[in-house]
Formats: structure tokens, sequence, C-alpha cells
């Protein structure tokens, strides 16, 4: 499988997805008592290595170390993504209050 569409593949997982949205959302709930980040960069590195090597078939041809890879790439773009949508979430929810 050409690296493209390992990538494509893995953004649009749905359990990938689902997971490192409740990763930020956990990140963010806790992120009074604690520095989000660390928790947000070792979720991101869990869920790449977890979902190739529990979920990946045998026969698909796919390197287990590109998955990795690849999948370091997507958690972090999708993390990215959300915790920006977070933000403006909460800063629209602030500002939205005062008018």
């Amino acid at each position: 499988m050409p690296s493209i569409e390992l990538l494509v593949s893995q953004s649009l997982d749905p359990f990938r997805i689902g997971l490192l949205l409740v990763l930020v959302l956990t990140a963010s709930s806790t992120a009074g008592n604690l520095r989000p980040a660390i928790p947000l960069v070792l979720g991101i590195v869990f869920v790449a290595v977890l979902i190739p090597l529990t979920m990946q078939q045998h026969d698909s041809g796919v390197d287990r170390f590109a998955a990795v890879v690849g999948g370091l790439i997507v958690n972090s773009v999708v993390v990215g993504f959300v915790v920006a949508a977070n933000a403006v979430r909460k800063r629209l929810g602030k500002t939205g209050g005062n008018s």
C-alpha cells in the first residue's frame, strides 16, 4: 500500500478519530491540574502504536513501522485540529455570553 493511501486510510479511521477526540477532551478537562502537552504527546504515540499492532491484517502488505510513522503524522494533525476547534469553542463560549 503506497504511503498516501496509508495516510488517507488512517485519517478516515473512525476508531482512531474517536480515541483522539476523547484524548483531547480528557486533556482539556484536566488542564487546570496538569499541563496538557505531555498527556497529548503520550496519547498520540500510544494510539499510533496501538492500532497497527492490534488491528492490522497480516496480509495487507503494510509494514508495521510505516503504519506507526503514518499514525504519528495523522494523529498529530487530527489532535492539532481538535485542539484548535476546542480552543475556538471555548473562546466563543466566553465572548458569546458578554453581548
